[in-house]
C-alpha cells in the first residue's frame, strides 16, 4: 500500500455517501498509482533517451532521437497529467459537496427553496425585502452526491451598505459555483435572460420558476417565453411553499452534471495536496518542453525531467529517482552490449 492508497482509507473512513465511498475505493484499488506508475514509466523513456544520448554516443548502431520526437512525448505526457489535475475539480465537488448557487431578485422565494431543499428551515423566511443579507449554506444529499447549496442575497439596487455587501458575495457565488438555480416568480426581461446566461456561460444554470401555486397560466407564460428565447436551457417549474416540483428540481440539478458516471469509470484526483503535485509537475515539465525548443542541452533537461519525477513520486511515497534506474530502463528497453 501506497501513500495515497492510505490516504484513501482516511477517506473511506469520513465518506457519507456512496459518491465519496466510490472515489475513495477506487483510490484503495491503486487506479490513481497506476496512473502515476504508467507517467513514471514515460517520463523514464524520455529521460533515458536523452541520456542515452550523452552515456553511449559512440555506440554507432544506435539511432538517437530527434528533438521533434522528445518534443511530442513530453507534450503527450503533459497532457497527461493536466488530465489528472483538472479532474481535481470534479473530485473536490464530490468530497466536499457539489456547490450550487441559488440566486434572483429579493423576495422571489430563495430562501424558502433553500428550506425545500434541505428539508428543515435553515433560512430566515420573510415578506420584507432583503431579509437576506449574508451567504447562507448547507449541504444534504441527491441520489448519492453531496451538494452544498447556497442562498444568496437579493439582487436588485440598493444604498443599504450591508444589503450591497451580500449582493456582491451573491454574484462572487455564481462565480465558485457549478451548478446555478436562477429563482423568478414572473416575467423576466430580455435584458434579464441575457445578464444571467452570460454571468453562467461556464455554469448548469437552472431556472426555477417559482410560486406557480398563485397563478398558473402566468407561470405557464413565463416558461413558454424563457423557452422560445432559450431552448437548451432547463426549466422547472415549482412551488418552494407547498414543495411542488422540488422533486423534478432535484433530479434536473443531478443529471446536469452526470458525475456519477465519471466518478465510477474515471480516475479523479480528489486531493487537495494530490492537485497542488500534479501543477509541481506541469510546471517543471512546461521548463523542460520550453527548454527543448530552445536547444539546451541534454544534461541540463535530463535533470529537469528527474524534478518531475520526483514530483509525482512524492504522491505515492515512492523512493526519488536514481541514476541506476535511468541505466537499468536504457539496458532494458535499448540494445547495447547484446
Amino acid at each position: 500500500m501506497d501513500l495515497s492508497q492510505a490516504e484513501a482509507v482516511a477517506d473511506l473512513i469520513a465518506s457519507t455517501n456512496k459518491a465519496q465511498h466510490d472515489l475513495a475505493i477506487s483510490q484503495l484499488k491503486g487506479h490513481f498509482s497506476k496512473e502515476l506508475d504508467n507517467l513514471r514509466e514515460q517520463l523514464l523513456k524520455l529521460t533515458s533517451l536523452l541520456e542515452l544520448e550523452l552515456d553511449f554516443s559512440d555506440h554507432e548502431e544506435l539511432e538517437f532521437a530527434d528533438r521533434r520526437e522528445l518534443d511530442t512525448l513530453a507534450h503527450e505526457i503533459d497532457n497527461h497529467i493536466l488530465n489528472l489535475a483538472d479532474s481535481f475539480k470534479t473530485g473536490n465537488a464530490v468530497k466536499n459537496g457539489i456547490p450550487v448557487a441559488i440566486v434572483g431578485k429579493t423576495n422571489v422565494g430563495k430562501s424558502t427553496l433553500l428550506n425545500a431543499l434541505l428539508h428543515e428551515d435553515r433560512a430566515i423566511v420573510s415578506d420584507v425585502h432583503g431579509t437576506t443579507r449574508d451567504i447562507i449554506e448547507d449541504t444534504t444529499t441527491i441520489n448519492g452526491l453531496l451538494f452544498r447549496f447556497i442562498d444568496t442575497a437579493g439582487l436588485r439596487k440598493t444604498d443599504d451598505t450591508i444589503e450591497r455587501i451580500g449582493i456582491d458575495r451573491a454574484l462572487s457565488t455564481i462565480n465558485r459555483a457549478m451548478v446555478v438555480l436562477w429563482v423568478i416568480d414572473g416575467m423576466p426581461t430580455p435584458e434579464e435572460l441575457n445578464d444571467i446566461q452570460n454571468r453562467c456561460k461556464d455554469k448548469h444554470l437552472i431556472i426555477v420558476v417559482n410560486k406557480t401555486d398563485i397563478d398558473k397560466d402566468a407561470s405557464q407564460a413565463t416558461c413558454s417565453f424563457i423557452a422560445s428565447s432559450t431552448p437548451t436551457t432547463t426549466i422547472i417549474k415549482i412551488s418552494a411553499k407547498k414543495g411542488n416540483g422540488i422533486q423534478q428540481l432535484e433530479d434536473a440539478i443531478y443529471n446536469s452534471l452526470s458525475l456519477a458516471e465519471t466518478t465510477s469509470a474515471d480516475v479523479v484526483v480528489s486531493s487537495a495536496r494530490h492537485y497542488t503535485i500534479l501543477m509541481k509537475a506541469h510546471d517543471h515539465l512546461s521548463a523542460v518542453i520550453d527548454k527543448l525548443s530552445a536547444g539546451i542541452s541534454a544534461d541540463l533537461l535530463a535533470e529537469d525531467l528527474k524534478l518531475v519525477i520526483d514530483d509525482l513520486a512524492s504522491i505515492t511515497g515512492q523512493d526519488r529517482i536514481e541514476s541506476q534506474e535511468t541505466l537499468n530502463f536504457i539496458f532494458k528497453n535499448f540494445c547495447i552490449g547484446k
